[in-house]
């Protein structure tokens, strides 16, 4: 089961993913405008930053770079969703 404070700052992380990607699409189409772009690079600092914490308080949550907590394989031992991990 997750903590509390995990569980808000997922939450905070998909947020702010789903912002992140919003704003790309936007951008697409209306590519010369810099306040959206200036926010877009916010996000994604942003996000970055939020990856980072999450990963170094609680477990990896990409498989594609080297874990900050010092376990790199965690996701294998803890519980899956369907076993009541709480994703």
């Amino acid at each position: 089961m997750m903590q509390p404070e995990q569980k808000k700052l997922l939450a905070y992380i998909n947020e702010i993913s789903f912002s992140q990607y919003d704003l790309m699409l936007y951008l697409d189409t209306h590519p010369d405008d810099m306040g959206a772009l200036n926010y877009y690079n916010k996000l994604t600092e942003c996000r970055k930053n939020a990856l980072y914490e999450y990963e170094k308080k609680f477990e990896p949550l990409r498989a594609d770079l080297p874990s900050v907590s010092g376990c790199d394989w965690k996701w294998a031992s803890t519980p899956w969703p369907w076993e009541g991990g709480g994703y």
